[in-house]
């Protein structure tokens, strides 16, 4: 635990505290806000995937071109994520010509990219409550503090999913799909 020096303009250990228990509360606060984001991320995953699937399935519908392929979008990802088959794999078993209609209508990458955005936006808006609750951040916070804590989200999603999941669909044929952004899509598939 610190405190603001005035006079210097740096925090400083707070000195009516034993070091031993500064550096315990610190290292609890720390585990506590690493578990806090755990969670949070993860329910915002999960958020985002279904909020993403069903827009997706929702602009299929409303496609002049795709409708008739909206109805196999789920069992599309199914195959994909479920069974681990590749685009080429997947068009004969959905009745599509080719590996590129499949491309366009699964669209794998551009899921992931919508998926990554969302869980961000809903990551953000659950740590801006968080710091208003703790009294850390006024609504809405400083465009500054926004930017940065964004920045930092942005790493830590990253980091703890999204690289991992892009690297799995980069990997072509011999694909492991073990991250958890698969593990989490193949889930909410499963409950549909």
């Amino acid at each position: 635990m610190e405190t603001y020096d005035s006079e210097t303009g740096n925090y400083a250990p707070r000195g009516d505290l034993p070091k031993d228990f500064s550096n315990e509360a610190d290292d609890l606060e720390g585990r506590e806000l690493l578990i806090f984001l755990q969670e949070s991320l993860k329910i915002a995953l999960e958020g985002a995937i279904a909020q993403a699937l069903n827009t997706h399935l929702n602009k299929l519908t409303k496609s002049k071109n795709y409708a008739i392929f909206a109805q196999q979008f789920m069992t599309g990802l199914q195959l994909y994520y479920g069974q681990g088959m590749s685009l080429a794999e997947i068009a004969p078993q959905l009745g599509m010509s080719n590996w590129d209609k499949a491309r366009r209508i699964l669209n794998p990458g551009d899921l992931l990219h919508k998926i990554r955005m969302l869980t961000v936006q809903q990551l953000l808006d659950n740590i801006l409550e968080k710091a208003k609750e703790m009294g850390l951040t006024k609504i809405p916070p400083a465009p500054d503090y926004l930017k940065t804590v964004s920045e930092q989200i942005e790493v830590f999603a990253d980091e703890e999913i999204f690289q991992e999941a892009a690297a799995e669909i980069r990997a072509g044929k011999n694909r492991s799909l073990d991250s958890l952004y698969a593990q989490k899509l193949r889930s909410y598939l499963e409950k549909i």
